[in-house]
């Protein structure tokens, strides 16, 4: 396994999803894999005032306005105490993968074809969705790792092809396999004042999509390539059609509403990556430099950020190094944060990473069948980014009790005075970690 320098090096494993048109270099093989991952996250809240919370005086009010009237409060929070614990979600989890490779010739030194398939061994995939403002007080009431999480319980389903129209020259082009999942929960409550009783009959499809990616590797001479890679936009789309319907009485009659909501997992922006590689006797070294289009992100809500997101560039750098006990690498890769300073309403979490990579291949024979196994450990470190929030953001923190007038009364609430959130990020918060890595792999040649 080459880290971080899939798209450069010609002996990437995975190359029928980082870069297809480097099958056309390869020899004919199928690796087998077992991945091994732990996130270790922390999300630091700042502490917050007594004053800041919401007491049950919320039920009661109405909006106070400047003329003397009142309307019904446009956000509706519940009391603080109502609420699980601030921050209690812990991001941190173990993660285990299977993964197999393939490389097969149909036309030798022509055309190859090629695949990859990653599955996660706990779950084959996980929809954990959550909200990135206040209006998460109502579920987790906590902040969550926006780009992993559920992210990496997500299956890897990709083909490929590579064509040599020259000796020194290969273009590939890939697809992923992604899914679309329809999901509508249809609801019939025979008495809309016992919501104990219904009856529900949910209907669930699931479509495959197809995205593709292009590749194409340029072989100045032997040992001395380079390579250009562009990957579009890719993820998965959860739609949620809700439809209910009630027996209300023999005056009002049937009642019915419905629903319908678009979620987004796994998005990833479109991705170019320019790479090149070089081979001195015993030495190997490869680089990459990527660009991320990230402004066009959409989260798991199927919103975009309030705040756009940064388009970044990355660079990867790797070096081999052949020996009699094998061939042993390092490998060195920054991966900068797409997610700006958060100072208002929104609490994304993500930090720049600094990843360090050390592999090692054999490549050995059995019963004359060559074969090769590669070991790889890795460490990322997701450095430490702290905020807080600016009441005078174009999209602040909300005060979500506004000065208010008690229904029955008329009298101004004392508790709505002032300032008042249950957003979990306010007044601000810290995070960082590190995710520890590795991999074995039996190649079959």
């Amino acid at each position: 396994m080459v880290p971080f320098n899939g798209p450069a090096h010609p002996d990437a494993p995975f190359a029928a999803y980082h870069n297809p048109s480097q099958l056309g270099f390869q020899k004919k093989q199928t690796g087998f894999s077992y991945i091994f991952m732990y996130h270790n996250f922390d999300i630091s809240l700042k502490n917050r005032s007594a004053g800041l919370d919401i007491d049950e005086s919320i039920f009661r009010a109405r909006e106070y306005l400047p003329g003397g009237g009142s309307r019904a409060l446009t956000l509706h929070p519940l009391p603080t105490s109502y609420l699980k614990s601030r921050g209690s979600f812990n991001p941190s989890q173990q993660l285990h993968y299977m993964a197999i490779s393939l490389n097969q010739p149909l036309i030798p030194e022509k055309l190859v074809m090629g695949a990859v398939i990653m599955l996660p061994v706990t779950y084959m995939q996980q929809q954990s969705p959550f909200f990135i403002d206040e209006r998460e007080q109502y579920f987790s009431n906590s902040l969550h790792y926006e780009l992993y999480e559920d992210r990496y319980q997500m299956q890897t389903i990709a083909g490929a092809f590579a064509f040599r129209p020259h000796p020194s020259i290969s273009l590939g082009v890939g697809m992923v396999m992604n899914m679309y999942t329809q999901a509508v929960s249809a609801l019939y409550m025979p008495d809309a004042t016992d919501q104990d009783n219904f009856y529900i009959a949910p209907q669930v499809k699931i479509a495959p999509t197809i995205n593709p990616y292009f590749g194409t590797t340029f072989r100045v001479r032997k040992g001395w390539s380079h390579s250009l890679t562009l990957h579009l936009e890719e993820s998965m789309t959860t739609e949620m059609n809700t439809d209910m319907s009630f027996f209300m009485s023999e005056d009002s009659g049937f009642s019915s509403e419905g629903k319908k909501i678009s979620m987004v997992y796994g998005f990833l922006p479109l991705r170019a990556d320019f790479g090149s590689y070089f081979k001195y006797r015993k030495l190997e070294f490869a680089s990459t430099i990527g660009y991320q289009q990230w402004s066009s992100y959409r989260n798991r809500m199927g919103e975009e950020p309030y705040e756009p997101w940064l388009n970044t560039l990355s660079l990867a750098i790797h070096a081999n190094y052949k020996t009699s006990l094998g061939r042993f690498g390092l490998g060195m890769k920054y991966q900068p944060t797409p997610v700006p300073e958060q100072e208002g309403r929104e609490n994304y979490v993500d930090s720049d990473r600094l990843s360090l990579a050390l592999s090692w291949k054999y490549n050995f024979t059995v019963y004359g069948r060559a074969l090769a196994l590669t070991m790889n450990l890795q460490y990322h470190h997701l450095l430490e980014r702290n905020f807080i929030k600016n009441l005078n953001n174009a999209n602040s923190v909300y005060d979500e009790y506004p000065l208010s007038v008690d229904s029955e009364t008329g009298e101004i609430i004392p508790a709505s005075e002032g300032f008042q959130t249950n957003n979990p990020g306010y007044p601000g918060y810290s995070h960082g970690g590190g995710i520890f890595a590795g991999s074995v792999m039996l190649t079959v040649y």
